[in-house]
């Protein structure tokens, strides 16, 4: 797993964003309703079908709000767009990683693949110090 993923998933905790629960096998991470309605509300002023692949449902009702704190945290950032004439909002690249982060957290089958080449890394890691200390250990006795 990503050690971005690991530190993105401390600052949605501490936004209050995500929670673990215990479903009596193991501990997974869960969306709060403020987390979703933060998650429906940046995907949203994103064009998040464009963005992300991401249908989200109407604006949340604090959307307002939701944008304000967003923009305040620098999560989000307004510009002028000179080829439209008028001011826009769009994704700081905090912002951007911040949420992907925060999809990866949502998404059990993400973190179940994630998880898996995990694995096989640190298998393959294993094999190839094994044949490097063999590759060693023969050439040592071949020279004696």
């Amino acid at each position: 797993m990503p050690s971005d993923h690991i530190k993105f998933e401390i600052e949605l905790r501490n936004l209050g964003w995500l929670t673990e629960i215990h479903d009596g096998k193991k501990i997974n991470h869960v969306a709060t309703s403020e987390g979703i309605d933060f998650f429906y509300s940046f995907y949203k002023i994103l064009d998040s079908q464009r963005l992300f692949g991401v249908n989200s449902p109407n604006f949340p009702k604090n959307h307002t709000s939701n944008t304000r704190f967003m923009l305040e945290h620098g999560i989000i950032t307004r510009y002028f767009d000179t080829d439209l004439n008028s001011e826009k909002i769009t994704s700081t690249p905090y912002g951007f990683e911040l949420f992907k982060s925060f999809s990866f957290w949502l998404d059990r089958k993400q973190q179940k693949r994630e998880a898996q080449k995990k694995i096989i890394r640190d298998v393959t890691q294993k094999m190839l110090k094994e044949v490097v200390k063999f590759c060693k250990e023969s050439g040592k006795k071949s020279k004696s």
